[in-house]
C-alpha cells in the first residue's frame, strides 16, 4: 500500500525506524531518565512517520490538482499543518512531561537522516535508479545541449 503512494515511502519509513534504533541504543547510555528518554525519542520518530507519510499523501494530492497555483497553495498549506502538528505534540508532550525534548526533536530529525540515506540504501539493496543507469552508458545527461 505504502509503495503505491510514493515508491521511495518504504525505504524512507525503514531508514527512520533503524535511526531511532540506532538512536535507543545509543542514547539510552548516556542519560539518567532512561525511560523519558525513549518515549521521546519515539515520539519523535512517530511524528517522522507521520510527517513523512503525509508529505507523500500531500504531493499526490497537489499533483493531481492539475494548476500549478492550486498545488504550490495546497503543498504550502500542508508543510504548515505537519509543523503546526509537530509543534502541538511537542508541547502536549513537554506539558504532561511525558518525555524528553530533545530526544523528540533528534526523533523527527530521522525523517531527514533517512532521507539523505535513501541512495546507500538503494545502492545496497542493488536497485539501480536512473542515475546508475546515465553513469553506465557514459552519458552525461545533464550537458547535452546540442
Amino acid at each position: 500500500m505504502l509503495k503505491r503512494l510514493n515508491e521511495a515511502l518504504p525505504g524512507l519509513l525503514l531508514g527512520i525506524i533503524i535511526y531511532g534504533a540506532l538512536f535507543q541504543v545509543i542514547g539510552v547510555w548516556f542519560v539518567q531518565e532512561k525511560l523519558l528518554y525513549s518515549t521521546g525519542l519515539w515520539i519523535g520518530i512517530g511524528c517522522a512517520v507521520f510527517m513523512a507519510v503525509h508529505m507523500a499523501v500531500s504531493i499526490e494530492d497537489a499533483v493531481s490538482l492539475g494548476t500549478e497555483d492550486g498545488a504550490k497553495k495546497k503543498t504550502i498549506a500542508s508543510a504548515m499543518f505537519r509543523y503546526v502538528i509537530v509543534l502541538l505534540v511537542f508541547v502536549v508532550m513537554e506539558f504532561f512531561n511525558l518525555g524528553m525534548l530533545l530526544p523528540a526533536f533528534f526523533g523527527v530529525l530521522g525523517l531527514k537522516a533517512s532521507a539523505y540515506m535513501q541512495p546507500l540504501f538503494y545502492r545496497l539493496s542493488k536497485k539501480k535508479d536512473h542515475y546508475d543507469e546515465a553513469s553506465a552508458s557514459g552519458e552525461d545527461h545533464m550537458m547535452n545541449n546540442e
